[in-house]
């Protein structure tokens, strides 16, 4: 049962969405914003578990997957209009190839790939995570981050389409989200423990900073940021933060900035532009694709998103 939205983790969201985006404003640096995607796929497993578990647990899967799609499918649709400028600008540009860039949105917005590997996740959670006792799928996230251990020891937890096989991929999205179920059917919303406001909202940048600064620890300290650093962000979240109208600006501003900035800098690379224009155009894009969606959303259920559940 849904109990009202969680600002911290709001907060974090959005802290995490600025990560990536600024990765891909000066992409000539290699840094670890990366980790920003497992954050997420570690906060979806325990956002999902917390609003739908209990109804997923004596069926309802269509539905949940169904509402999924219905929250994540049309902004990244949307986005990818941003995107438009760079597909007409190509040489011998057809109307389909056109068509089939705007729906297929990995071709011209990359970061979309976490968004599949989430929905992949959130189908695997209805047909089976669901069902599973705390004990046994407890069990399935040992076991199965031992065999991202052995996967990406070594070189990262940078597994990309194009630069990885799919079932890594897979397993790259399952192993934090199963945690982020696991965390919450423990804690319901009351971690034992947690770090303070300050070090829970500068821990990301400052981690993934630091593991930029560091490249040679790029594998294990990839894996000790999923495995340490995302619950402990995860549990502080749920303490500080609650009823900050910043955090909830954050969120509500989070997940449109994901979808949108890929396709907007696309478009202003396209051009010969630089770095402050990407930066333009990215936040730019992303308040325009976050207007749009409340206002969509508010003409459906007349409630705007800040205050909806």
């Amino acid at each position: 049962m849904h109990r009202g939205r969680l600002d911290g983790l709001d907060g974090l969201r959005g802290i995490a969405a600025l990560c990536v985006f600024l990765s891909h404003v000066f992409p000539d640096y290699r840094t670890s914003a990366y980790l920003a995607v497992d954050f997420f796929f570690m906060l979806s497993g325990y956002v999902m578990a917390r609003s739908y578990e209990a109804r997923l647990g004596s069926g309802g899967g269509r539905a949940f997957m169904l509402a999924r799609i219905r929250r994540l499918c049309p902004t990244i649709l949307l986005a990818g209009l941003f995107a438009l400028p760079w597909l007409l600008s190509q040489p011998d540009t057809s109307a389909t190839f056109v068509l089939v860039c705007l729906a297929l949105p990995l071709l011209i917005n990359f970061p979309a790939w976490s968004i599949g590997a989430e929905l992949f996740a959130n189908l695997v959670h209805a047909l089976g995570l669901a069902r599973l006792g705390t004990p046994r799928l407890a069990l399935l996230g040992t076991v199965s981050f031992a065999a991202l251990v052995v996967t990406a020891w070594g070189h990262g937890l940078d597994f990309v389409p194009g630069r990885a096989v799919w079932w890594a991929i897979g397993l790259r999205a399952l192993v934090p989200y199963i945690a982020g179920i696991v965390l919450h059917r423990l804690w319901r919303d009351q971690p034992p423990l947690a770090p303070s406001a300050s070090l829970t909202f500068a821990a990301m940048p400052v981690a993934l900073a630091l593991a930029t600064l560091f490249p040679a620890t790029r594998g294990w300290a990839d894996l000790a940021f999923m495995a340490l650093i995302c619950p402990l962000l995860i549990a502080g979240g749920l303490r500080h933060g609650q009823r900050s109208r910043l955090a909830q600006a954050a969120g509500a501003y989070s997940f449109p900035l994901y979808a949108a900035h890929a396709p907007a800098i696309l478009t202003v690379q396209a051009f010969g532009l630089d770095w402050p224009w990407r930066l333009a155009a990215g936040l730019a894009a992303g308040a325009l694709v976050m207007i749009v969606m409340e206002r969509m959303h508010t003409h459906s259920t007349g409630a705007p998103v800040l205050k909806a559940a």
